[in-house]
């Protein structure tokens, strides 16, 4: 008995479910490109998330190691949101930076980290601070 068992640990590679599981997932990939990749200066004086996200998109595979970047997505009621960075802010990681777009943003805004990419919405104030499964919600609400 205890042969058949290494045999099939041996031949069929039953460990390999585990090895499988410590892998880091696709938001676990885009958290440590949002710590790693800078962005050497970043302003947007009245300008569409589409406009922001555009140039964030250039910025993310230009400064990228890997020049590949982070995907972005904008859900619709997003698009023409406005941002509101008057004065430049310089070398900044691509989290912090996501963070003062969000914070300047004209109406609540958040951004999702989920395995593909990373999405913009509008922020009405229903979604639940729980995390789903295999996504990270940054929620900032802008001061009035």
């Amino acid at each position: 008995m205890m042969k058949s068992l290494l045999f099939c640990l041996f031949v069929f590679g039953c460990t390999t479910g585990l090895a499988q599981d410590s892998r880091p997932s696709g938001a676990d990939l885009i958290r440590k490109k949002l710590e790693n990749i800078r962005i050497p200066e970043i302003a947007y004086d009245g300008l569409t998330m589409t406009e922001v996200v555009n140039d964030l998109l250039r910025y993310s595979k230009r400064q990228d190691p890997d020049k590949q970047g982070v995907n972005m997505q904008i859900k619709p009621e997003a698009n023409q949101v406005l941002v509101n960075i008057k004065l430049p802010l310089f070398n900044l990681n691509l989290k912090q930076s996501l963070d003062a777009i969000v914070r300047t943003a004209d109406v609540p805004i958040r951004y999702v980290v989920e395995n593909h990419a990373i999405v913009f919405e509008r922020d009405d104030g229903s979604h639940a601070p729980v995390k789903p499964a295999g996504q990270e919600a940054r929620l900032i609400q802008k001061k009035l």
